[in-house]
């Protein structure tokens, strides 16, 4: 009877976990050592016009425009543990490039051994879009 009180605790506390990952206001796109998309948000799905079937298991750097300074901060974020407000330009599904702020931190096993990133990333476009009024108005 305890082991189906646990059991059942244990499955509520990883949907709660699955769906705020799921409903945040970022994009969140967690990938494994090898690089491959474990975890693509509804926001990344959104900012970037893929599935989250369709991402999972392909390699992160098909997301970004400049390759050297993906792997440049995925060595940082390795070495560092953490990396916050990089600016980055990221490619949708129709090619065109995204810019955007983007967090991430390194994610652990409970030895202590990396196992993955997780990257959490707020989409410029907007911002961008209203800085170049501003400026124009100027």
């Amino acid at each position: 009877m305890e082991n189906a009180r646990l059991f059942a605790e244990l499955a509520e506390a990883k949907e709660w976990q699955e769906a705020l990952i799921e409903n945040a206001f970022d994009a969140v796109i967690a990938i494994n050592q090898d690089k491959k998309i474990t975890v693509f948000n509804r926001r990344a799905e959104e900012m970037l016009g893929w599935t989250a079937e369709e991402m999972a298991g392909k390699t992160v750097a098909r997301l970004h425009a400049d390759i050297r300074r993906a792997q440049e901060l995925f060595e940082l974020v390795n070495r560092e543990g953490a990396v916050s407000d990089w600016e980055v330009e990221l490619i949708d599904h129709e090619g065109d490039q995204i810019p955007g702020l983007l967090s991430s931190a390194l994610i652990r096993d409970s030895q202590g051994t990396p196992t993955g990133q997780a990257g959490f990333i707020q989409d410029l476009r907007q911002s961008h879009l209203l800085e170049g009024r501003l400026r124009a108005m100027i």
